[in-house]
């Protein structure tokens, strides 16, 4: 028997940078629904329930959607109001931005390290070392 495929669970524009969705499980994507001011989705013809957010043509076209949607907002925002209503959502953070990133997790961790004395983080993420470690030069 194949695994089942649900939308949304992937990544979505926003205006300064990326934010991945995942609401496939009913309360989350009534949720969701709430938050982009279309409740009505829930009980529609196309995304009404988790199989018909499966199918490939539906999850195109329910992503082109939410993806336009995001588009207005920022990630930190959008995150946040997500995590406020129990929506899975994470922000996508570039190696350029681990540095700045808004807890200074990175830093603390000590997840990442700056092997070449090279401040441009953007360039090649490297997995060596412990595992859980960046390694960015």
């Amino acid at each position: 028997m194949g695994r089942t495929r649900a939308a949304p669970a992937t990544y979505f524009p926003c205006r300064d940078g990326t934010v991945y969705l995942i609401a496939v499980e009913p309360d989350q994507w009534e949720r969701l629904l709430e938050l982009m001011g279309r409740p009505a989705w829930a009980s529609g013809p196309e995304f009404g329930s988790t199989a018909l957010r499966g199918v490939p043509a539906t999850m195109e076209l329910l992503e082109r959607e939410i993806g336009a949607w995001s588009r207005g907002w920022e990630v930190q925002a959008l995150f946040h109001a997500c995590q406020e209503r129990r929506i899975g959502a994470a922000p996508l953070y570039l190696p350029a931005q681990l540095e700045h990133e808004p807890l200074g997790l990175v830093q603390r961790r000590r997840l990442a390290e700056d092997l070449l004395g090279d401040r441009e983080l953007a360039e090649v993420v490297q997995a060596r070392g412990e595992p859980g470690q960046l390694h960015l030069r």
